[in-house]
């Protein structure tokens, strides 16, 4: 067998893709970017929780009724998470991050 190099663990392609990956996101990311990401998902999470909530607790009785209700909680919830990433992005925008 002919010894082409490096073997092992040092040539293992996804290792070497997840270090490229980290470098660059360490390079090209701020604090703003982290704390935009948090408070993005936190707010989103937030409302579609709320969401959610509120059309479980105006469900009627029966099997149709749950079933409507829980359509128009994932029709809502994904209205919302549209509209709450547009507007974070018009804001993150403005504030030139």
């Amino acid at each position: 067998m002919i010894n082409q190099g490096k073997s092992g663990p040092e040539r293992d392609p996804l290792k070497v893709f997840f270090a490229a990956l980290f470098t660059w996101v360490v390079t090209w990311s701020t604090p703003a970017d982290v704390f935009g990401g948090l408070a993005n998902g936190v707010v989103c999470g937030a409302v579609v929780a709320g969401i959610d909530c509120a059309r479980d607790m105006a469900t009627g009785v029966g099997l149709r009724a749950v079933s409507e209700s829980a359509t128009a909680a994932v029709v809502s919830g994904i209205m919302a998470i549209i509209l709450l990433h547009g507007g974070f992005a018009v804001f993150f925008y403005v504030m030139g991050w």
